[in-house]
């Protein structure tokens, strides 16, 4: 059982950290490749893993409590 746990959670890490995931939830389409695309301070990472933690709260508490997570606080 901790096996297939540790398993998962691999293929999930390697997922969510890949460059081939940020490139699948961008636009490929030839018509979309001049679009304006904002740098954003909160990596695509960051904000996959807040969505999947998200615990009904607004916002602004949601990225605190991720951030104090993240810090170990």
């Amino acid at each position: 059982m901790k096996k297939e746990i540790k398993y998962m959670y691999n293929i999930l890490r390697k997922f969510i950290y890949d460059n081939e995931t940020r490139k699948k939830c961008r636009i490929d389409n030839k018509k979309y490749q001049k679009s304006f695309t904002r740098n954003r301070k909160i990596p695509f990472y960051d904000i996959l893993l807040m969505t999947l933690n998200k615990q009904g709260k607004n916002v602004s508490f949601e990225i605190r409590d991720y951030e104090l997570n993240k810090k170990g606080g």
